[in-house]
């Protein structure tokens, strides 16, 4: 018994399984969904350990070269001075987006008095506001950078 199948005939049979591709598409997404906030969590905390090293990498550079160069003899001239108020300050911007995004990747749970995480939150969001690490000093460092006076005395020293 020959089948005589047209084109016609194969489309209209493909169009027969559209409802259940559409079902599996309604499905993969609805998992998409679902897998969403937690592919969001592993990028945030990616992110942010390069950042934290990033920071950290940079500030200990910084201060391992003016070490080294003290330990030859060599003056901490404002050019160095400028450096490490720049990896220090630096550094605290990094380590304040690091716990932000672990922050973002663990929800409002990670405010909650239970988690040791909530107190470095605190913590690190305190010492920005610091004297020496405030964001003030990114203006203070880039003013002497353009020749210009700056506002913060640790230069004169």
């Amino acid at each position: 018994m020959a089948m005589n199948i047209t084109v016609d005939t194969l489309l209209d049979r493909v169009k027969d399984i559209a409802p259940i591709l559409r079902a599996h598409a309604a499905e993969a997404e609805a998992q998409r969904r679902l897998a969403r906030p937690v592919i969001d969590a592993m990028l945030q905390v990616a992110e942010a350990e390069a950042t934290l090293g990033a920071g950290r990498a940079y500030l200990y550079a910084t201060f391992q070269e003016n070490w080294d160069a003290a330990l030859q003899g060599a003056a901490l001239t404002l050019e160095r001075k400028l450096k490490m108020q720049l990896a220090t300050f630096h550094a605290i911007v990094c380590a304040t987006t690091a716990v932000d995004l672990a922050h973002a990747a663990a929800g409002t749970s990670s405010i909650r008095n239970e988690f040791k995480f909530q107190q470095y939150f605190r913590d690190v969001h305190t010492i920005t506001q610091h004297a020496f690490v405030s964001a003030s000093r990114y203006e203070s460092t880039g003013a002497l950078m353009l020749g210009e006076e700056s506002d913060w005395g640790f230069f004169a020293f």
